[in-house]
């Protein structure tokens, strides 16, 4: 970014008194509370369960990236112009959990063999065969977080077989948001007998 300022500075495409500075990047409360506005503030208090009640927490993984325009690319762009930069942004903090919505193996298979990335969680899970997904993530040793596809009428103890059959077969790490499922208790309880030996 320096060097374009400067050939266009050079080339008077920029008044002199103008000067190179970091953008001011909003984060994510700031941009929430720009969103919501003070409400969200009584919503701590209000509703607790309104929060990220999908956050998880690994003592080696220190940052969350979020790559949904990757997956616009070819996979030797990918490879090139991507890939190296995001294992750069991550490596000062140990490992790190990568998202990305859409569809795109390579990219998927790419961020699943870096060894930087201890995480994936997919937008589009439905995109992908589970399968193979699992058999990925058990070969490189990278957790799979978040949701899975659900086919409609299924209950979820037929969800959950569906699932943990393929996952334990892999051994792949899984962490498996379920929102909507009847009985939460009863549903976790059913998902340990599954896969726990």
């Amino acid at each position: 970014m320096h060097r374009l300022f400067a050939r266009r500075k050079a080339a008077g495409m920029i008044p002199g008194e103008v000067m190179p500075y970091l953008p001011d990047n909003l984060g994510i409360f700031d941009l929430s509370h720009l969103a919501v506005g003070t409400d969200i503030f009584h919503g701590f208090a209000d509703e607790p369960e309104a929060g990220m009640a999908s956050g998880v927490w690994f003592p080696d993984t220190g940052i969350r990236i979020s790559e949904d325009s990757c997956t616009l690319l070819s996979s030797s762009d990918i490879r090139r112009f991507c890939l190296p930069f995001i294992e750069r942004a991550i490596k000062p903090l140990g490992r790190g959990f990568l998202h990305f919505c859409g569809r795109h193996e390579d990219f998927l298979k790419m961020a699943c063999e870096s060894p930087l990335v201890s995480m994936i969680n997919l937008g589009n899970p439905e995109s992908y065969d589970l399968r193979g997904l699992f058999e990925l993530c058990g070969r490189t040793g990278t957790v799979c977080f978040g949701h899975l596809p659900r086919v409609e009428g299924l209950g979820d103890e037929a969800w959950l077989e569906g699932i943990a059959e393929p996952a334990s077969r892999a051994v792949c790490r899984l962490i498996l948001v379920a929102p909507g499922v009847g009985d939460a208790t009863a549903c976790r309880k059913r998902w340990h007998s599954l896969t726990r030996p």
